[in-house]
């Protein structure tokens, strides 16, 4: 399956253990650090504040020092250092950078832009400048000199001294925070009057006896804690000041010595494609050797470090399958709602029914991440109807469960389900539906489903799912099979399948099946590897049909399919009518590529190669390419010099709407490429299977 990072990161749902079963420690861990001088074209020697601007899917990076270099020139490349710019806007693994400003406040002689902020709801850029201890504002950025700020207040509060360093927004109250280093280590808010276009003081607290002259701040959106960023710690409080948490910069994994001075922080989506796309990193820059004269004692060595922040929480509540209750079914009987079931390595047989309660149910691979556990603990039906029930709670109908770390096999149905559970880190094998969901729905995510007798995963009902980050391969039937029963309710069912590798479905990769009436759902198919299904990689059929005839039903719902990779399936798309279909890439259908009676689908900057054939004559592709994607033939990952890169759309027009393609922060050049693997430079995706 995909290669999968093995912790709930900071963005997921977590759930507690007992403080008894573990040392629970919440940690940091490097996913990777980029030499902004060497590796990255913004080129930026001594970075200092980082921000990020969800609507642009980017971060801002200031270089606090840069304007100081002069005239000077890098001894080894020869080229100037300063070039008239010093706030630089970056793609996340910072191997773009697609606009440049330079901050020159007013009247000021030297100008040391530090700590930058972007407001996303006001649209107000804050900067702190530790040359003329003040915090602008700007609420303009199509000049590229801003030396003109809205606003500013002076940091030095009531005459008191102040370092002004990094800066931050307060999701949550949406008050500006600026972080104060040496002398008086302490955190100030301010609160911005958008009326009067000022900023007033509001209140401070000391940090000075957890974190010594920090240099950056971050504000965990979901929280609200304050993550603070020095040389030595990065040190974690809660919204209203009080200390949480140190990590030690020696202590974190992967932590190197060559990342010098870390500085700014900020909270952004994580540029791992093998993480959720919920999944939040800590952006760290690190501003590099600057004492002195260059380049004798000041180097151009800044750099970006991304964080994952892992939480381990201890509580009570943990009930430990077999130590204190011989099977699960007795340990979920006797919890209590909140509960966690830990199960020790080992074969349990019989069925599981959750009942009414709210329990979690996981394996020690939920507490160490490793792998392995799963298929050391094993979960067997005995060949009965299924192997785990999840009823929806009558009185609380949204509460989910959390089924994580298992081999699931042997039982009709490996999980039926009317209620809500999400699905991490198993193995469904040897079953007739791995997941037959009657209702309900959740997440599955990071799981393996392979020679299960009928569909991997099979969605009846009022059912909404997001399944991500899965590899389906050799069942017998579809990979995932959706019935679009009758449903006529104002809230809107969406179901998203992305990032899935499905394999060698012995009928088709994704089944939609309609019952002849619309119903109030969307389908989002999107960023799919769908290769060698014997029938088609996405049929739909009309009339309650379960067999793929290859009817082409046009199916009156929704769906959006875009930026998927399909090789080798007799039809890669059969049906749609509200249907659009961009920035794919279509290889060797047998028969036919995309199969539509209807003359409504929008199909969109598509790559088509070696298909009997492309489109029916129903269909008018737009901006298609006909040229050899130049896949690799095991990961289907595009090389470098593939026609895929920067060739897919960024939006199109579709059912008097732009629908967009990618979020922005997915996309690592110009364009989107065409297909399901859209990567930066610095990481490439396998497959791999779970042990």
């Amino acid at each position: 399956m995909i290669s999968c990072r093995l912790w709930i990161v900071l963005g997921l749902v977590s759930v507690g253990l007992g403080s008894n079963s573990v040392d629970a420690a919440d940690r940091l861990e490097v996913v990777r650090y980029v030499d902004l001088w060497k590796d990255s074209p913004a080129r930026i020697p001594d970075a200092a504040g980082v921000t990020y601007v969800p609507e642009r899917g980017r971060l801002l990076i200031t270089d606090s020092e840069i304007s100081e270099y002069a005239g000077a020139k890098d001894p080894k490349s020869g080229q100037t250092v300063f070039q008239g710019h010093n706030l630089f806007e970056v793609s996340l693994d910072a191997s773009h950078v697609t606009r440049r400003w330079l901050i020159t406040p007013p009247g000021a002689k030297e100008t040391e832009p530090v700590g930058v902020a972007w407001d996303v709801k006001r649209k107000l850029l804050f900067v702190s400048n530790d040359d003329t201890k003040q915090l602008y504002v700007y609420d303009d950025l199509s000049s590229r000199k801003l030396d003109q700020p809205t606003a500013s207040i002076s940091t030095n509060i009531e005459g008191a001294y102040s370092d002004p360093e990094g800066t931050a927004v307060d999701p949550i109250s949406g008050d500006i925070l600026v972080v104060s280093g040496t002398k008086e280590e302490k955190v100030l808010r301010f609160r911005w009057d958008e009326a009067a276009k000022k900023l007033s003081f509001v209140s401070q607290f000391s940090v000075a006896e957890h974190v010594h002259d920090p240099e950056g701040i971050a504000v965990q959106p979901e929280s609200g804690h304050i993550f603070l960023v020095s040389d030595q710690s990065i040190g974690e409080f809660t919204g209203e000041g009080k200390f949480v948490h140190s990590y030690l910069l020696s202590e974190i994994a992967g932590w190197s010595p060559n990342y010098r001075l870390p500085g700014g922080g900020t909270f952004a989506p994580s540029s791992d494609p093998n993480d959720a796309r919920d999944a939040l990193s800590l952006y760290v820059t690190c501003r590099g050797i600057d004492n002195g004269q260059f380049p004798s004692m000041n180097s151009l060595d800044g750099g970006l470090v991304e964080l994952r922040l892992i939480r381990e929480h201890g509580d009570e509540g943990t009930l430990r399958v077999p130590a204190e209750y011989a099977t699960i079914q007795a340990a979920i009987d006797a919890a209590n709602d909140g509960d966690t079931i830990l199960v020790e390595p080992g074969t349990f047989h019989g069925s599981i029914d959750f009942g009414q309660k709210l329990v979690h149910l996981v394996s020690r691979q939920y507490l160490a991440g490793d792998q392995s556990f799963i298929a050391k603990t094993i979960l067997d039906g005995q060949g009965g109807d299924f192997l785990i029930q999840v009823p929806r709670i009558e009185s609380q109908p949204e509460a989910t469960r959390l089924i994580q770390g298992f081999t699931l096999q042997n039982a009709d149905d490996g999980i039926t389900s009317t209620g809500r559970f999400d699905l991490l880190h198993c193995r469904v094998t040897n079953t007739t539906d791995g997941i037959d969901y009657e209702g309900g729905g959740g997440t599955v995510r990071y799981c393996l489903f392979d020679h299960n007798r009928d569909d991997a995963i099979d969605l009846d009902g009022n059912t909404a799912a997001l399944i991500e980050l899965n590899q389906l391969s050799d069942n017998q039937d579809d990979g995932i099979e959706i019935r679009l029963e009758p449903y006529d309710k104002p809230e809107l069912l969406e179901t998203v399948i992305r990032n899935n590798r499905i394999a060698n479905c012995g009928e088709d990769g994704i089944q939609l099946i309609g019952y002849d009436v619309p119903t109030t759902r969307k389908l989002v198919i999107e960023k799919n590897v769908i290769v060698g299904c014997r029938m088609a990689g996405i049929g739909m059929m009309s009339g309650h049909n379960t067999r793929e005839d290859y009817e082409a039903a046009p199916l009156p719902e929704p769906i959006i399919i875009r930026q998927n990779t399909m090789v080798d399936n007799e039809i890669h798309v059969s049906g749609g009518q509200q249907t659009l279909i961009m920035n794919n890439v279509f290889v060797g259908a047998r028969q036919i590529a995309i199969k539509a009676q209807a003359d409504s689908l929008v199909v969109s900057h598509n790559l088509f190669w070696q298909n009997k054939d492309d489109v029916s004559d129903t269909i008018a592709p737009v901006k298609s390419l006909h040229v050899d994607p130049e896949l690799n033939a095991k990961t289907m990952q595009p090389t470098g010099e593939s026609p895929v890169r920067d060739a897919g759309s960024l939006k199109v027009s579709w059912a008097e709407d732009s629908v967009f393609g990618l979020p922005r922060q997915e996309i690592y050049g110009a364009a989107p490429d065409l297909g399901a693997l859209e990567l930066p430079e610095w990481q490439q995706k396998t497959w791999e299977a779970v042990p």
